[in-house]
C-alpha cells in the first residue's frame, strides 16, 4: 500500500500512487472551470461508494471532503445520483465545487465492511 502523498499543484492527498492520474485530471479541469466566465458546479464524490442509502440521507459540502471519523468518507452510488439529479433540477451551486457524502453512520447490514 503507497503512502498518502500530496498530489503536486494541489491539496488534494492521494493514497494510492495508481490514483495519482485520475486525481489529476479532476483537479486540472476544475482550474480550467474556474478560469472560464460559464455557468457550473462540478460535485465531488465520497472517496468510497458503498452500497445501500444512509437513514439519515447525505449531506452536500463546498469545497472540503465529508467524513465520518470512524468509518471516512462515503456514499452511495444512489444518493449521489439523487444529490446530482437535485442539483440539474434546482440549481443552488454556481461556478463553484460542492461535495456530498454521509455524516452518520450507514448501518451495518447495508454497509460496505
Amino acid at each position: 500500500m503507497d503512502a498518502e502523498e500530496l498530489l503536486p499543484g494541489s491539496r488534494l492527498i492521494v493514497r494510492r500512487r495508481a490514483y495519482f492520474p485520475s486525481a489529476a485530471a479532476h483537479s486540472k479541469e476544475l482550474n480550467v472551470l474556474r478560469a472560464f466566465p460559464v455557468d457550473w458546479a462540478y460535485l465531488s464524490p465520497a472517496t468510497y461508494f458503498v452500497p445501500g442509502n444512509a437513514p439519515a440521507g447525505f449531506v452536500l459540502g463546498n469545497d472540503e471532503l465529508i467524513a465520518i471519523p470512524e468509518h471516512g468518507s462515503r456514499i452511495s452510488r444512489e444518493d449521489y445520483a439523487v444529490a446530482l439529479v437535485d442539483e440539474l433540477e434546482k440549481p443552488t451551486q454556481r461556478r463553484q465545487r460542492f461535495s456530498v457524502g454521509y455524516k452518520q453512520s450507514i448501518p451495518k447490514s447495508s454497509n460496505q465492511q
